[in-house]
């Protein structure tokens, strides 16, 4: 026992200095070393983080038929030293889709082997087209080796390398009048790169009240903007959708069938405000139509600002009926070229 106690005493400095540098080497590794976190959009696996707001929790998206998307897509390097990376995708009918770089982007091209360096982030778009007809899923993912090593080689997979053209750029602007494949024409609510999927319209005419079904309130004849029975929410999403779905449109997951609202009115036109009232001062010509219709921004409990000839009034009965003039945010497929 007074050996140990010598021995301890002849060698403090050492064993604490050892002590230190397993501590150290311990946080290192714990902070390098293997991990995996999954949700939705999100993933990191050895270090390397893999991330899209496109894809699904499970890395997997849906193309539907005769569509080009465009995806976004970042790599981080979280490792001390440089790596090479492929992206590699999956599907059951190669033959009849295509995927590479986006041509029309100042993104960095990934090729078979990437080279990241250490703790540097790439960002890569890439594009996907779907000649088939019916819609085709692709599972994407992600490989990585050190810089003197090649990337293994895939079974059931190819890795993204080329490049690939989209033949419409996809781009609206805000006021551009566009015609839907059920021809109906609408007018552009929100500006949509050429990088988004859906855009956001503001249907050309309006729909009487008078002549839709479930768009009144049973409560005295008051239009209010709710979900329940017999009233404009639930008759645009159900009566309204159905009748888009059964002229051939392709809403998508992402769709919204709504009324407008104050704030993207006073985005897309300049009011001057008084007593409650907004008058047009500069608004675009599709504001300005002859009927009134209603908005979805209440004015208060039981009433909901309007829009007449431009200006957005304030509901002053209870009794009030006026046009609905839907806003929908829909796949850019389902416009007409």
């Amino acid at each position: 026992m007074n050996k140990i106690r010598n021995f301890v005493k002849k060698n403090i400095y050492f064993i604490v200095s050892l002590f230190v540098i397993c501590a150290l080497f311990m946080f290192v590794y714990g902070k390098f070393s293997r991990k995996s976190i999954d949700n939705k959009n999100y993933s990191i696996t050895n270090n390397i983080e893999f991330k899209s707001d496109s894809f699904d929790k499970n890395k997997k998206l849906t193309i539907d038929g005769k569509e080009t998307k465009v995806v976004k897509i970042s790599i981080k390097n979280n490792y001390l030293e440089s790596k090479k990376v492929g992206i590699w995708y999956k599907s059951d009918d190669f033959d009849k889709i295509k995927v590479g770089n986006y041509k029309n982007t100042e993104d960095k091209l990934m090729l078979e082997g990437t080279k990241i360096a250490a703790g540097k982030l790439l960002n890569v778009t890439i594009a996907i087209t779907n000649n088939d007809s019916v819609p085709i899923n692709i599972e994407f993912g992600m490989e990585y080796t050190d810089t003197y090593n090649n990337l293994k080689e895939l079974t059931n997979a190819r890795y993204i390398s080329g490049t690939i053209s989209v033949n419409k750029s996809g781009e609206y602007r805000v006021g551009d009048k566009v015609t839907l494949l059920d021809n109906s024409d609408w007018y552009v609510l929100k500006e949509s790169t050429n990088l988004d999927d859906y855009v956001l319209l503001l249907k050309s005419n309006t729909i009487k009240i008078v002549d839709t079904k479930q768009a009144l309130s049973t409560k005295g004849n008051l239009v209010i903007y709710t979900p329940d029975d017999d009233n404009i929410l639930f008759y645009l999403d159900n009566t309204y959708r159905k009748d888009l779905e059964n002229n051939g449109l392709k809403l998508g997951e992402d769709a919204e069938i709504r009324l407008i609202t104050l704030s993207e009115l006073q985005s897309v036109g300049q009011y001057e405000y008084k007593n409650y009232v907004y008058y047009k001062k500069n608004i675009p010509s599709w504001l300005q139509i002859n009927k009134s219709w209603w908005t979805m921004t209440p004015f208060s409990e039981k009433s909901h600002y309007y829009v007449k000839k431009g200006n957005v009034y304030y509901t002053k009965s209870d009794n009030e009926k006026y046009a609905v003039r839907p806003v929908i945010k829909i796949l850019k497929s389902n416009i007409k070229q």
